[in-house]
């Protein structure tokens, strides 16, 4: 235990993704404790192979609801001791990538605003009952380019722009606990979905080309590091020089 006590604990949701993956194998990789959490128990297991597990914990539970958000915390908590940071990265949409507004479906819109907003309104409050006592934690949150209006799918550009303006809220409320709550926007990034989908290119991107999942987690680990401790309520682009204003 006192071993593990010179580690920081984080859980990443979504982790059975190629975001959520790579953010968990950076935070890792720079020693830290890492519970991963996925609802997808053979991909969330099957990723775990290949990580140190001393310092990871895979827990299989539902974000989206408040019983599975408190249990993933409990369980990093029971695992590691302490719970010091959280990145949300569970999302998505359902349905084709490109759709007409008018062709979105009340199922789908649910889903986009369960997966993408209820999912971090839960797994934030779960985590903030733990952290406001302590006074320290470090909050990301996995928004999208997509929320500043997208063309393509509406439903889950406005359940992004709902994470975005959440995080901005929440900052401003747990920042006297010293807290802090920012969020990453990925332009296009080349996971399975996008790989999948040829027509997707870099062509219109200043730098040329897309994400890989490392480009995003990268962010994601300055923004819990010590050098970004007076950093909060802030979004940060990480999409190759695409939409700078946002």
């Amino acid at each position: 235990m006192e071993e593990m006590s010179k580690r920081r604990t984080v859980i990443v949701t979504g982790a059975a993704g190629g975001i959520g993956s790579a953010i968990a194998e950076r935070f890792v990789a720079t020693g830290w404790n890492v519970v991963r959490n996925d609802v997808r128990s053979e991909s969330l297991l099957a990723g775990a192979a290949d990580l140190p597990a001393d310092h990871t914990a895979s827990v299989i539970a539902d974000v989206t609801t408040r019983d599975g958000a408190e249990l993933l915390c409990r369980s990093a908590i029971e695992r590691f001791g302490e719970l010091d940071a959280l990145v949300n990265v569970v999302g998505g949409m359902r349905g084709p990538l490109r759709r007409d507004f008018m062709s979105i479906d009340d199922h789908q819109w649910d889903f986009a605003m369960t997966i993408n907003l209820r999912s971090t309104f839960q797994a934030m409050q779960a985590a903030l009952r733990h952290m406001i006592p302590r006074r320290v934690g470090r909050i990301v949150n996995i928004a999208s380019t997509a929320w500043a209006g997208s063309p393509d799918h509406a439903d889950y550009a406005a359940a992004k722009a709902g994470v975005v303006a959440l995080t901005r809220s929440v900052a401003t409320q747990v920042g006297r606990y010293d807290i802090t709550v920012n969020a990453v926007a990925p332009g296009l990034t080349l996971t399975s979905r996008v790989l999948a989908n040829p027509e997707f290119d870099a062509e219109d991107v200043p730098l040329q080309r897309a994400n890989e999942p490392a480009d995003v987690a990268e962010a994601v680990l300055f923004l819990c590091s010590e050098g970004a401790r007076n950093i909060s309520g802030q979004l940060l682009t990480v999409a190759g020089g695409l939409n700078p204003s946002l």
